[in-house]
């Protein structure tokens, strides 16, 4: 047998008495727990020798404890928990394996050393003091599995890194990844944190018929099948649920809008750290952070090499080398280059104008034409009376002032005519 096969046929005992060959998988060359004791050192000194506060996980029970597991329904009286010495003290008695298997998530708001009380801007900043200041043991060449999060109250789910806002702790976790790529995968380039999380990955580029264990629907993946069955079947849809009536929503934004209209709860709004704007919506403040503040342009043409913000930037862009779809407007004959275009210009067609003018009764397709419009009409216009050129037309109370305006224009311009031609 070959020494660099994976797998190695063993012989066993059947039931029946007779061997049986098995295949016994072999042990993979790079190890799912690396660098165990270099990550024991580096989160031993960070925890000693700061106010930060280890947590194994946020769930709806509440942040668990890394040392003991026990939740806590605020992240106030996790910091008070995992700040006592004697729950410190654990981590020595920790297995290495949960130390650098998994992640270490730290709470690092208002983040200070224990030692000389100095405040600190991030993890980064506290490591290089430990080390120059107070000559601590910092492991620098490895791969970093201590992910800090800012938590302040507990409901910030605000990345420290990138500053872009997430819906939960759940989505910035996985938005982590993004960062501490310590594994990728050699088939999509996606990294990962850790080994584990990135040999989970790899199980979903299997392909197969992966049918729906409770409707006729199927799949190419096991992970597309998990996560229609969860989302549709299995309790997915709690996320959008109302919490005061059995209402429930498509989207977490319709969610959030009828608990302001139907319960009077306050509404949400979604400022940027960065400048003065906010939004209502939390990927409207991720789309607008990484376009004007991080200028994030991921959307690369293989054709010319530019890069775009959105995807539908980069397809528009693609008309340019392909030359468009070529389509036209059955009504007028107009082309367009794009059928997103051309349905945009058809709305020009439609006869059902939504926005009708109370006034004159002419009808807009969009609001503020309507309000620009009404602007034009006058409740009261007597002032005008004096002026004997437009006397006559504000005897029609549905004449407007553009209307006025037009009629001196025309006037204006025959008089000019005439001093011309006398």
């Amino acid at each position: 047998m070959d020494e660099d096969n994976t797998d190695v046929l063993v012989s066993v005992i059947g039931t029946d008495g007779e061997p049986k060959r098995k295949k016994k998988k072999k042990k993979s060359d790079v190890s799912a727990t690396p660098e165990r004791i270099e990550h024991r050192v580096n989160l031993t000194s960070i925890l000693q020798f700061s106010n930060a506060s280890p947590f194994r996980d946020k769930t709806m029970r509440g942040f668990s404890c890394l040392y003991c597991a026990k939740y806590f329904q605020t992240i106030d009286e996790l910091r008070s928990h995992t700040a006592q010495q004697t729950e410190k003290d654990k981590i020595n008695t920790m297995l290495d394996y949960k130390l650098s298997y998994n992640p270490i998530k730290i709470d690092i708001t208002d983040l200070c050393c224990n030692i000389c009380d100095y405040t600190m801007k991030d993890l980064n900043e506290l490591k290089e003091h430990l080390v120059n200041d107070h000559n601590k043991t910092i492991n620098k060449n490895i791969k970093d599995i201590i992910l800090p999060f800012r938590l302040e109250n507990g409901q910030n789910f605000t990345c420290v890194i990138c500053s872009v806002v997430h819906i939960s702790f759940k989505n910035l976790y996985h938005h982590m990844s993004s960062h501490y790529r310590n594994y990728c995968c050699k088939k999509c380039g996606a990294g990962y944190i850790t080994i584990a999380a990135l040999r989970k990955h790899g199980k979903t580029h299997y392909q197969g018929n992966f049918p729906c264990d409770f409707c006729d629907k199927s799949y190419t993946s096991l992970t597309k099948k998990r996560n229609h069955e969860k989302g549709v079947h299995t309790g997915g849809w709690l996320r959008n649920k109302c919490p005061h009536c059995p209402e429930i929503f498509v989207s977490y934004y319709d969610r959030s809008e009828h608990l302001v209209k139907v319960h009077n709860e306050a509404p949400v709004v979604y400022p940027c750290n960065a400048c003065n704007k906010s939004y209502k919506k939390k990927f409207e403040l991720n789309r607008h952070i990484r376009h004007h503040h991080l200028q994030q342009r991921s959307f690369l043409c293989d054709k010319c090499n530019a890069k775009f913000f959105s995807k539908r930037g980069l397809v528009d862009h693609m008309t340019r080398h392909t030359g468009g779809e070529n389509c036209s407007c059955d009504v007028c004959g107009k082309a367009f280059s794009r059928m997103r275009t051309l349905r945009e210009h058809m709305k020009l067609h439609e006869d059902d104008k939504r926005f009708q003018c109370e006034v004159c009764k002419k009808t807009f397709m969009q609001k503020s034409s309507l309000k620009s419009h009404v602007k034009l009409h006058q409740d009261d216009l007597d002032i005008f009376k004096e002026f004997d050129d437009v006397k006559h037309l504000i005897d029609d109370r549905e004449m407007t002032l553009k209307q006025i305006a037009t009629e001196n224009k025309k006037k204006a311009l025959a008089e000019k005519v005439r001093n011309q031609f006398p």
